[in-house]
C-alpha cells in the first residue's frame, strides 16, 4: 500500500485532472481491475518459482535475451519510480517548508539513505517499513474519515459524471489506469521470504492494492469536493493545498502549519517507497548480473544511488518531473501487460510440463 501510494498522491491528481477533468475521480476505481488481474500474475509467478527472484527466474521462463531484457526495463521502471519520489518531494518540500534547501541535498540524503538500507538487505527494508507502518496507518485513516467529518466537502461537486471526459486522452488514460496500482511488483523480489510461501503472495499483494484505493480516490475527488471544479485543477499540489485545510477549525490549534505535519507523515511514505524503488532495481540487476550471489554488489548499489543522486540536474522542476512521470506510467504499462503475459505462459508451460516450470 505504502509502495503505491508514495509521492504519486502529489502528482497523480493533477496528471488525471489534465487527462479526464472533472471526472477523473473514476480512474482509481476502475484501475482495480488491471491491478486484481497484475496480483495474480504475480502470485503465479512466485507459484512457479517459489525460491527464485525476478531477475534470477526471467531467463528461465523467457529465455536469456528476452529474459534480460525485461528485467532491465524493471530495472528502469524501478529506478524512475526513485527518482520520481525523490525529486517530486524535493520540489514540494522546496516549495513549502525548506526553500533554502538545494534540491541537491534533497536528493544526496534520499540516495544516501536508499543506498544504505539496500546494502543491509531484504530485512533491513522489511524492519524500515514495519517501524513507520504503524503512525503512517494513523494518519492515513485521519485523512480519509477526518477530511469527511470537518463537514467542509461538497460531493455535488463531483457531478456531472461525463463519460466524453475519459475519451478526451484515451491512451494516456488506459495507461494511468493499468499501471497505478503496482505496488504488487515488489512481490517478485520479496516471494522467497514470504512465510508461508504461495497464496500470501496473492493476499499481500490484492488487500495492499485494495487498501491504496481508498486513498486514491480521495486524493483525487476530495480536492474537487473541497475547491469545486474547475478551481481543483489550478492548484499545482491539488492533495497538497486539500491537506492544507484539514486542520480542525478549534480555537488555540497549537499546530499553525498543520498540513506541515501532514506532509512529514508523507515523508515517510515517499521515503519507504523510494527506498524499495531502488533496492528492486539494485536486485534485479545484481541477480541478472550474478544469479547465484547471495548479497547485492556494493559496487552496483553506489553506482545506482549516484544516479538517483543526480536526478536533480534532468528534473529540475514540476513540469520536468510531470512529463518524466507520463514516460513512467507507459514503462508501468508494458510491465504490467508483460508480467500477466509471463504468468500466463508460465501456468500453460507448468501444464505441458514444459521449460522447467
Amino acid at each position: 500500500m505504502q509502495y503505491t501510494i508514495c509521492a504519486n498522491y502529489l502528482f497523480v491528481p493533477q496528471m488525471l485532472y489534465l487527462m479526464a477533468g472533472r471526472s477523473s475521480w473514476i480512474v482509481p476505481l476502475i484501475a482495480v481491475v488491471p491491478a486484481m488481474a497484475g496480483s495474480w500474475a504475480v502470485y503465479r509467478l512466485h507459484k512457479l518459482y517459489p525460491g527464485d527472484r525476478l531477475g534470477q527466474f526471467l531467463p528461465q521462463i523467457a529465455g536469456k535475451a528476452l529474459g534480460v531484457t525485461i528485467g532491465l526495463l524493471y530495472c528502469l521502471f524501478w529506478m524512475g519510480g526513485a527518482a520520481i519520489n525523490t525529486m517530486l518531494f524535493a520540489h514540494y518540500v522546496s516549495a513549502t517548508l525548506l526553500g533554502f534547501t538545494p534540491l541537491a541535498v534533497h536528493a544526496l540524503i534520499n540516495a544516501a539513505l536508499a543506498v544504505m538500507v539496500t546494502l543491509y538487505g531484504l530485512k533491513a527494508l522489511v524492519r524500515f517499513t514495519d517501524a513507520l507502518l504503524l503512525p503512517i496507518g494513523l494518519f492515513l485513516a485521519f485523512v480519509w474519515i477526518g477530511a469527511i467529518l470537518n463537514g467542509r466537502l461538497d460531493f455535488s461537486y463531483l457531478r456531472p459524471f461525463r463519460i466524453a471526459e475519459l475519451s478526451e486522452e484515451p491512451l494516456n488514460l488506459v495507461m494511468a489506469a493499468i499501471s497505478l496500482y503496482h505496488g504488487y511488483f515488489v512481490i517478485l523480489i520479496a516471494g522467497p521470504a514470504l512465510n508461508p510461501p504461495g497464496r500470501s503472495a496473492f493476499s499481500a499483494a490484492s488487500i495492499g492494492t485494495l487498501l491504496a484505493v481508498p486513498a486514491f480516490v480521495g486524493f483525487v475527488a476530495y480536492p474537487v469536493a473541497l475547491f469545486g471544479w474547475p478551481l481543483a485543477a489550478d492548484f499545482t499540489y491539488p492533495a497538497g493545498s486539500f491537506m492544507e485545510m484539514l486542520a480542525p477549525e478549534v480555537p488555540n490549534f497549537p499546530i499553525r502549519r498543520f498540513d506541515f505535519i501532514l506532509t512529514m507523515f508523507f515523508r515517510f511514505i515517499m521515503v519507504i517507497a523510494s527506498v524499495t524503488y531502488f533496492y528492486s532495481a539494485a536486485q534485479t540487476l545484481s541477480d541478472l548480473a550474478s544469479p547465484k550471489a547471495e548479497r547485492i554488489h556494493p559496487a552496483l548499489t553506489l553506482a545506482m544511488g549516484a544516479l538517483i543522486a543526480v536526478s536533480y540536474l534532468l528534473l529540475t522542476d514540476l513540469h520536468s518531473v510531470l512529463m518524466f512521470a507520463r514516460v513512467w506510467l507507459a514503462i508501468g504499462t508494458v510491465l504490467t501487460l508483460a508480467t500477466i503475459a509471463l504468468a500466463v505462459w508460465g501456468a500453460l508451460a507448468a501444464a505441458r510440463g514444459e521449460g522447467g516450470c
